[in-house]
């Protein structure tokens, strides 16, 4: 038994409808809240960096001010023996210059180190150094 496929080729016809509508972008188009919020997240990073760089800041003249506070009492000490020394000798003399000289230089960094700690600390009076 033989079988005979036989294949009819038909054309076809297709029908393509396409329907668009715009899209109202009233309600997408939110570029000013947008920016005001990416201002708003710039704005509040600046405003955390500024606040660790204050502290930074403010830690490192506290520690410079303590090295100068050091300074200062040996400078005080080293006069105080360099002046019941100074008649004794040229050398004493010599001493004592070199001390009154560390004492003032040391004196000098301790106030602009007291001054600039107390500006960065919010004290924008000027200080009586007298």
């Amino acid at each position: 038994m033989f079988f005979w496929w036989t294949t009819l080729w038909r054309s076809t016809v297709s029908d393509l409808f396409a329907f668009s509508t715009p899209l109202g972008n009233g309600f997408v188009d939110n570029s000013d809240v947008t920016s005001a919020v990416n201002s708003l997240t710039e704005q509040e990073l600046n405003l955390a960096s500024t606040k660790t760089k204050i502290v930074t800041e403010i830690n490192q003249t506290f520690l410079q001010y303590e090295s100068t506070k050091e300074r200062l009492i040996k400078a005080n000490n080293a006069y105080t023996q360099a002046s019941n020394r100074k008649m004794s000798s040229i050398q004493g003399l010599i001493n004592f210059r070199d001390a009154e000289y560390e004492l003032i230089d040391a004196r000098t960094v301790h106030a602009k180190t007291l001054i600039l700690l107390q500006r960065l600390s919010g004290n924008f009076e000027v200080p009586n150094l007298n």
